[in-house]
């Protein structure tokens, strides 16, 4: 799994990929529509381009019970996924490509929106106007990647993620 897994990522917010997609529907004008999808794809690319860059959007995987389950740390817990070898990577800076908030602070509480705590303490390690944090979308972009990379080593044994005999191999590439 490249960039990111379901079981470690509980802090984000399962609404999320939802909340950016009706964003994205309203920005768009479509949301009194019949066919909400029609509508969109009426659109070109630049023009979907250009509203998502102002942000902030998400767009993670919705919860949908066939294609993306809930619970997915529980089911891992209790054995029920399947029991095959896992590769998880991070490519390096890869969350400056998924982040181009000019708005840190929507940023995060979109991220973590229920730990103010947290959010204190990323904008402390990550101050912006520092060096490689010229922009509120090198932070963001940042934490993004230092999230996907960081959390993906929990999954090793023996730390709780992980209570499987299942073999993981973890790579980052620099």
């Amino acid at each position: 799994m490249e960039a990111g897994q379901g079981t470690y990522t509980s802090r984000v917010s399962p609404d999320l990929g939802l909340a950016s997609w009706q964003r994205l529907v309203e920005r768009l004008n479509c949301s009194a529509e019949v066919d909400v999808l029609k509508c969109v794809r009426g659109y070109d690319a630049t023009t979907i381009q250009q509203i998502i860059e102002v942000g902030p959007f998400s767009f993670i995987p919705a919860t949908d019970g066939v294609t993306q389950v809930s619970g997915q740390r529980q089911r891992r817990a209790e054995g029920r996924i399947a029991k095959v070898p896992i590769l998880i990577g991070a490519t390096a800076d890869e969350g400056r490509t998924q982040s181009n908030t000019t708005n840190l602070d929507a940023y995060l509480n979109a991220l973590f929106p229920e730990d103010p705590h947290l959010r204190d303490d990323i904008r402390a390690a990550y101050p912006l106007r520092s060096p490689g944090y010229e922009k509120q979308s090198d932070v963001a972009g940042q934490v993004l990647t230092d999230l996907a990379q960081c959390v993906g080593v929990l999954t090793f044994p023996p730390y709780p993620l992980n209570p499987l005999p299942i073999p993981i191999v973890f790579r980052c590439s620099r």
